[in-house]
């Protein structure tokens, strides 16, 4: 057991035996020692007493672990071994803690978020708006980090990225996606700080206002017939309903009632709605005769659907569909406008072609609020059914029609 006064230069320049392995104690440090193998292995190693039982630690391998280093992790064992502590349990624990903590990546501990909050809780929509902000490829670079290692900075720099691209409402779901998840995981101690914590965006999201006006719903209506297919049918009936997107493609043959009459109804039920109200929707025969028109798939219940197992989901691709069919009608081009804006726009012209009252047009949206709100909301709810079905009749005779003239609407308000 040679002692030498251990050197960087030193423990580089060492030889390994012929055979065997020769421990170099260091005079510097007694009890702790560089152990080299016939294999040309180098390794750390320390001999101290806990309990006055004198135990040997191996700290690490030269030269992943540095002789100053090896040093340093010397003295935290003698330290412990000194307080009754064996450092061999203590870094069997640090390594199990390691282990541990690669296996609860930020990817693993999403996974555990969707099966175990959100899809107990949540609605299919708000699941898939979680699902991209979790596994997305905005935070592709993450899944494999441990989840208590993405800090602050990293949610930053992602949100301001988005934020230089103009995506503001992006940057502003994104957080809060990202707020919940991780306040989640700090209440399983999964986490020691919340890393969205007091986070600020620097842009402010403007509350939509586009509304489109009955030319340019009669121009989309147009190119959805032209589109064709489940989806320009569900976007027509978005247009005569006013409903919700998510709410509208879920819909299922047995919320329907009255098909062949004309009191059709759509029956929306509570689990579905935003307000977790049920809600019921009379179907003007246009509406009708498009969800007849659409195959049955055997089996399924879904009426928007081409599988029979998934409602329809591909908004996008028909949005560009339809945006380019309306560019190649040779008219004037029409302003930016989403699917929401639909819903947007039924409120708007009922009110401005005075087809309905206000509390009238509230109950067709399935709204809760202003004049349907608090006490006279409970007493309203299921109210108004022949009226909100003389108004969508109207809405549709208005916009389905491109050559029906605006002035042949028969006015509602003054029927209420």
């Amino acid at each position: 057991m040679p002692k030498k006064r251990l050197t960087a230069a030193m423990v580089d320049r060492i030889s390994p035996p012929g055979k065997g392995q020769i421990d170099y104690y260091d005079r510097n440090m007694p009890g702790f020692a560089l152990r080299v193998s016939y294999s040309g292995t180098k390794s750390w190693v320390l001999m101290t007493r806990v309990h006055g039982k004198l135990i040997r630690l191996t700290l690490g391998e030269f030269p992943a672990m540095s002789l100053a280093d090896a040093h340093a992790a010397a003295r935290h064992a003698k330290l412990a071994a000194k307080a009754g502590i064996d450092p061999r349990e203590q870094r069997r624990q640090h390594q199990t803690e390691a282990a541990d903590a690669r296996k609860l990546t930020f990817g693993v501990v999403a996974d555990q978020f969707v099966e175990r909050y959100a899809r107990t809780r949540l609605k299919p929509r708000t699941i898939e708006g979680y699902m991209s902000a979790l596994k997305g490829p905005r935070v592709k670079q993450w899944q494999n980090k441990p989840v208590s290692g993405i800090s602050r900075g990293h949610v930053m720099e992602l949100t301001d990225k988005l934020e230089s691209e103009g995506k503001h409402a992006s940057a502003r779901l994104q957080l809060a996606y990202l707020s919940k998840f991780f306040n989640w995981c700090a209440d399983r101690d999964l986490i020691s700080e919340v890393p969205t914590h007091r986070i600020r965006l620097n842009g402010t999201v403007q509350a939509r206002e586009r509304s489109l006006g009955i030319e340019e719903l009669r121009r989309v209506w147009s190119a959805a017939d032209r589109v064709g297919g489940i989806g320009a049918a569900l976007v027509k009936l978005l247009m005569l309903t006013g409903q919700r997107r998510y709410e509208t493609s879920v819909m299922r043959r047995h919320d329907l009632s009255g098909l062949e009459t004309d009191e059709a109804l759509w029956s929306i039920p509570s689990e579905v709605t935003k307000n977790h109200r049920p809600h019921t929707v009379p179907l003007a025969s246009e509406a009708v005769a498009i969800i007849r028109s659409l195959p049955v798939i055997e089996g399924s219940e879904l009426v928007f659907t081409t599988t029979g197992a998934t409602p329809f989901s591909g908004f996008s691709k028909l949005k560009r569909q339809i945006d380019l069919t309306i560019a190649a009608d040779g008219g004037e081009p029409m302003p930016a406008w989403t699917m929401h804006d639909l819903r947007r726009s039924l409120v708007t012209g009922l009110n401005e072609q005075g087809i309905a009252a206000p509390h009238i047009i509230e109950a067709i949206v399935n709204h809760i609020s202003g004049l349907r709100g608090g006490i006279a909301g409970v007493y309203n709810r299921a109210s108004y059914l022949e009226e909100r079905r003389r108004a969508l009749t109207a809405w549709a005779d208005l916009i389905g029609t491109p050559s029906a003239a605006i002035s042949n609407v028969v006015s509602m308000h003054n029927a209420q």
